[in-house]
C-alpha cells in the first residue's frame, strides 16, 4: 500500500485511541517502504534543535493566517509549569491550538503531560511533536499546505 494508507489507517487507528506504540508496530509491519523513508526524514529532523523546531512551527502557522503566542522562555520563569511552548489561534477559521514542540526524540516532561491532560479536560487542542506533527493537524482540521 502507499502512502496514503499508511495515513488514513494511521489516523483512524488515533482516532481510535489505539496506543501510539502498537500503530507504529503494525504500520511498520503492514508498510516497511514508508517506515524506511520516514525513518531517513527523521534521522535529518533529529539534528535539530527544539528552538528550531519552534521556528519552523511559527512560520508554517503564520503562513496560515494564526497569530503566535509564544510562552518559550530560555531561562526559568514563575509560569504555569507544563505549559506549552505556542497557543495558535486563527480567529477567521475560529481554530486555536495549544502546541508543545519536541525534536523527533523529544519527550514530554510530567509537568507538560499534566498540561496536556488539563487542556484536553475541556475539549481544547493541544498537539505535542514536531513542526511536521502540527502540519498533520493542519491538515486534518482542512487547512491546505502549500
Amino acid at each position: 500500500m502507499n502512502q496514503l494508507g499508511y495515513e488514513a489507517t494511521v489516523r483512524a487507528m488515533r482516532e481510535r485511541q489505539i496506543p501510539e506504540e502498537k500503530i507504529q508496530k503494525f504500520a511498520r509491519e503492514q508498510w516497511p517502504e514508508v517506515a524506511a523513508e520516514q525513518d531517513a526524514a527523521a534521522v535529518k529532523v533529529e539534528a535539530r534543535r527544539e528552538k528550531d523546531v519552534e521556528h519552523a512551527g511559527d512560520k508554517l502557522m503564520l503562513a496560515h493566517g494564526f497569530r503566535v503566542i509564544s510562552f518559550s522562555q530560555p531561562r526559568a520563569t514563575k509560569q504555569t509549569a507544563g505549559i506549552s511552548d505556542r497557543l495558535y489561534i486563527n480567529a477567521k477559521r475560529r481554530l486555536a491550538v495549544f502546541w508543545e514542540a519536541k525534536t523527533s526524540t523529544g519527550k514530554q516532561s510530567p509537568h507538560q503531560r499534566d498540561f496536556q491532560a488539563l487542556v484536553e479536560s475541556v475539549d481544547w487542542t493541544y498537539v505535542v511533536g514536531t513542526d511536521a506533527v502540527l502540519g498533520a493537524y493542519l491538515n486534518e482540521q482542512g487547512v491546505l499546505i502549500k
